[in-house]
Order: C-alpha cells, then structure tokens, then sequence
C-alpha cells in the first residue's frame, strides 16, 4: 500500500516569527516528523533509528571526546573544576546555601557556521 507523500509543517513554535522563544522539541516529536516525512518506513524502525543514533553519538563524545557532524556542529567535552560558594540572594528556597561541586566532565556544543547563520538569518536581515 501506498501513503501520499507530503511535506509535514513544522510545529507551531518553529514558525520564524517566534523561532527563538524558549520551548521544547522532544525525542517523540522528532520520531512524529520522521514518521511523516519517511512513509515507507514503519515507526517501529524510526524509533530504532532515533534511539540507534543518540546512542551511537553519546558513546562516540564520552569515548572520543569530540565529535563533529558536517553542517550541525561540534560536540566536545570540557573538564569543569571544582568550586565552592554560596547560592546567590535569587535562587528560590537556596539562597545563602552552601554547596560544593567536584570537578566533573560537561558536554559542549558548537554549532557549524551553516547551522550558525540559520538560527542568525532573520537578525541578519533586519540589521541589512
């Protein structure tokens, strides 16, 4: 059997007039579009591919410590040093707090000059 194919719209908030607010794009919304774009695939099989994927990709930063993917960016991993202090006046229900924090690995992204001017484009027009 044969589905149409068709270009899925992206969710509401990746329009361009509000593509910089604060909001979410879940694994699940990512395998839905995936799902719409890719018909002759099973769900079944794009959820593997997904969860194939990020699993390859967390591996590949915490053997590799670098990985970089061609027009998306770069993954790194920065050793962050210890540190002592106080929670500042404007954390809720922690300020004037203690804490200590060990010296621990963090991932870093940096995103490929191509991904970098799509998230710029519209400041760039408007700024032209």
């Amino acid at each position: 059997f044969s589905r149409k194919r068709h270009r899925p719209q992206p969710p509401k908030h990746f329009t361009t007039q509000n593509k910089h607010t604060m909001t979410e794009y879940n694994k699940t919304e990512l395998i839905q579009a995936l799902d719409a774009r890719f018909l002759d695939i099973d769900t079944e099989t794009i959820v593997t591919i997904v969860d194939g994927v990020f699993e390859e990709l967390k591996n590949a930063i915490v053997v590799e410590d670098r990985v970089e993917i061609k027009d998306f960016g770069t993954f790194t991993v920065k050793k962050r040093s210890a540190e002592a202090g106080t929670m500042p006046a404007g954390m809720k229900n922690s300020a004037g707090v203690e804490y200590n924090r060990e010296a621990d690995y963090v991932p870093e992204f940096f995103p490929a000059p191509v991904f970098y001017d799509l998230l710029n484009e519209d400041e760039t027009e408007e700024k032209a």
